[in-house]
């Protein structure tokens, strides 16, 4: 696979859209949980950033198989074959546009992908062949954190105590950054403004590229 088109390059060019999009962005934080819209964007960007050399599917896998989020194809229409597989997550520390607290769904939701990411063996998936990229033949985790503080209440410290308890939870459970040895997130976009109903907020989305630490773990 062309290593310009490969998943850590997609990754870090989507990571720059969102940064472009980010008043957008920002704001539909407030309506709620923004997985499935994040993968939809994501999979537009693989599309219009490989000039549709690749393409993504969504929730790929026959009824005895794993659904996966996010399937990347490389090929022709007739003779395709799967490249990458990823799984996708969204962590939030409020429920939609509210001073509810989301974080007690951090360790379910983490727990969850756990399940889902493993080393894939398989040749086939879908019905269609399996030449994944990655050398580990890893499936990753796409690991979206969205930070949505009310700014007359909260300092920068509250928001850096959210992004650090997502990793910290992730590292007991053993993810690493696809090229690290423990989690990390990269930022799409830090202390957006928006004001929205009459109150001023303060919004920030990072992201990272998850995988497990060991084939041990991934079994787990």
């Amino acid at each position: 696979m062309d290593k310009s088109l490969g998943v850590t390059r997609f990754f870090y060019g989507f990571l720059n859209h969102l940064s472009k999009e980010r008043h957008k962005i920002a704001s539909l934080q407030l309506s709620g949980r923004l997985e499935d819209y994040l993968v939809h964007e994501f999979i537009y960007y693989v599309y219009s950033s490989s000039n549709g050399s690749r393409f993504a599917f969504t929730n790929m896998g026959k009824a005895n198989e794993q659904k996966v989020d996010i399937v990347i194809a490389s090929g022709s229409y007739e003779k395709k074959s799967i490249k990458a597989m990823i799984e996708a997550k969204y962590l939030r520390n409020r429920h939609r546009f509210s001073k509810s607290n989301a974080e007690d769904e951090i360790t379910t939701t983490l727990r969850s992908l756990k399940k889902q990411l493993h080393k894939f063996e398989e040749s086939k998936h879908a019905g269609l062949t399996v030449k994944l990229s990655s050398k580990r033949q890893d499936i990753y985790g796409l690991v979206f954190a969205s930070y949505v503080g009310f700014s007359q209440d909260e300092t920068r410290d509250d928001k850096e105590r959210f992004f650090s308890k997502c990793l910290n939870e992730a590292l007991k459970l053993g993810f690493r950054y696809h090229d690290l040895h423990k989690p990390y997130w990269r930022t799409a976009f830090e202390d957006e403004k928006v004001k929205a109903l009459k109150i001023n907020l303060s919004i920030s989305l990072r992201a990272g590229l998850w995988r497990l630490s060991s084939p041990e773990q991934s079994s787990a």
